[in-house]
């Protein structure tokens, strides 16, 4: 990794870890030594490794860009990991960023909000 590319928690980077596996997630933890950091999956070619934390060498990371600003449904995504990973400061900063929830009806006329894991009415 480039020297003038320092790692800071909460960059989201990708990396690959010593058994090869390829991941994409954030910075959860830096080691004192700042050469090893535990990352916490996001995707990864490995299903078995999404959403744990992996420790991964510096050395192997490539910080990734800032993203633009996400639309609603990515605000609720990133909520739903927020909730996911029991971050709750993250999860209150979300919160507070999303200007509104997409509604959806179903065929009963009832309003529902959708995420991955389920559709709540209204």
């Amino acid at each position: 990794m480039n020297q003038n590319n320092v790692l800071s928690i909460g960059d989201w980077v990708s990396g690959v870890t010593g058994e090869g596996e390829l991941v994409h997630g954030f910075i959860e933890k830096i080691e004192s030594n700042h050469e090893v950091t535990k990352v916490r999956v996001v995707t990864s070619d490995n299903d078995k490794i999404i959403n744990k934390t992996v420790g991964l060498k510096v050395a192997e990371l490539k910080k990734l860009p800032p993203a633009d600003v996400p639309n609603d449904q990515q605000w609720l995504d990133l909520i739903d990991l927020a909730l996911q990973t029991k971050d709750k400061q993250w999860f209150e900063t979300l919160s507070k960023g999303i200007k509104r929830v997409p509604l959806r009806q179903n065929h009963n006329g009832d309003q529902l909000i959708k995420n991955r894991l389920s559709r709540y009415s209204v």
